[in-house]
């Protein structure tokens, strides 16, 4: 038997819990410890995750309880970062006939994205309660920002990455 329950549904499901909690506590005269509930919560997804579906390394594109670097010669569309350290060498990358999207999510660990100046990107940077920093641009606790490498032109064929960090960290290098 093999459960899995993707990050996606797992912070999807947490941030729903939340909002009715808050709602419960705000409109009611019930005392909810929230942010109790959301890390036991927590600690339960890492234990189903380890029992039923093991502890995955690394594996694709995913990188949890360990380090690993990507050497990326052929875009992925999604990159995931879990209780680790994840480097995404994006310079030997070649422009794109489209647009492409890649996610980069990083959950409690430190994600380093590495760009070519010369390939024409743009990074939309987002965290809660963590860190994200660019050249020139940081974002810490909760916010947005947009990083464009040099060679970015609107409308024309570039590489689009969603960058978000949950209590963790992602850097943007560029050379």
């Amino acid at each position: 038997m093999r459960f899995h329950f993707s990050g996606g549904i797992f912070w999807g499901s947490i941030l729903i819990l939340v909002g009715i909690l808050l709602l419960i506590k705000n409109y009611t005269n019930i005392s909810i410890p929230i942010f109790r509930i959301i890390f036991g919560l927590f600690f339960i997804y890492i234990g189903f995750n380890i029992l039923f579906g093991g502890v995955r390394k690394s594996k694709g594109s995913d990188v949890i309880f360990n380090e690993r670097e990507f050497k990326v010669t052929e875009l992925k569309d999604e990159y995931n970062v879990v209780f680790g350290r994840g480097v995404i060498d994006l310079r030997d990358i070649e422009i794109p006939d489209t647009t492409k999207y890649i996610q980069v999510d990083v959950v409690f660990g430190v994600g380093i994205i590495k760009l070519n100046k010369n390939t024409p990107i743009l990074v939309k940077l987002s965290t809660a309660f963590g860190a994200v920093e660019a050249p020139g641009r940081s974002v810490g606790f909760i916010g947005d920002n947009i990083y464009k490498t040099e060679s970015y032109k609107e409308g024309e064929n570039c590489i689009k990455i969603k960058a978000e960090a949950v209590f963790g960290h992602i850097q943007i290098e560029v050379e």
